[in-house]
This record gives C-alpha cells, structure tokens and sequence, in this order.
C-alpha cells in the first residue's frame, strides 16, 4: 500500500467520488443535491423488499453506486478486500455501517461509504505485514 492516510490526497477522492457518482446516478442535466446517507439506507435496503421493477431498478442503481465508490477506494490503494468479497458483501458492509452510525446519515453518502469500507477493509500499512 502507498504510504498515506485515507484523507492525504482529497482532491484525487473528490474527483473519483464525483465522476463514480455521476456514472452511477446518471449524469443529469439539472443541479441535483448531494445525496444523503440516508437516501443511499433506503435505496440500498429497497434491494430485498422491492415489489415492481421502479423499486428494483433504484435498489440496483445504489447498489452500483457503492460498487463505484469501492472500486475507485480500491484504485486509489485505500481498502483492500481479501479475496472472494463480492457485491454483495461490500453492501452488506456499507449498510451495516449505515446502521450502526444513524447520527451520521445527513452527511454525504461517499463519504460515509467510503468509511465503511476503510472500516472494514483497510490496507495493512507496510510496517505491518
């Protein structure tokens, strides 16, 4: 892993948080507000309890939202999975961690994706392996 904390270079996670979430909502022409922690719970617990193919196709979408937040976390050397982690489990982990903070849920949804997954998937700095 590169030698720096999950924060040092913010403007490089800014850019990878902006265009992970433009590709994965769709890069609308009207301003939207950020999304929430909370909005991103919701759309992602839609996964098992959707009942027509609108509920179905939001819950996809987030999912694919976290998968993009993952993925650039991942290219950025900020968590490491161990092999075999699927989608499904890194939205097991977001959601887990959207439940277990519910006092952060009006902050940004990449941010506290992104803290999920550090929480649950951090890189072992090299002095430790």
């Amino acid at each position: 892993m590169r030698g720096r904390t999950p924060f040092g270079n913010a403007t490089a996670v800014g850019a990878a948080l902006l265009v992970t979430t433009a590709v994965a909502f769709g890069a609308e022409p009207i301003a939207r507000v950020p999304e929430t922690g909370f909005v991103l719970k919701q759309k992602l617990e839609l996964l098992d309890k959707a009942t027509d193919l609108t509920d179905r196709f939001i819950a996809v979408r987030a999912v694919e939202y976290v998968d993009g937040i993952a993925d650039a976390a991942v290219g950025l050397g900020y968590t490491c999975y161990p092999t075999g982690v699927d989608q499904v489990q890194i939205r097991e982990v977001v959601l887990r961690y959207l439940r277990a903070h519910p006092e952060r849920l009006n902050d940004p949804a990449p941010l506290l994706v992104l803290n999920g997954l550090l929480e649950a998937f951090p890189c072992k700095r090299q002095d430790e392996q």
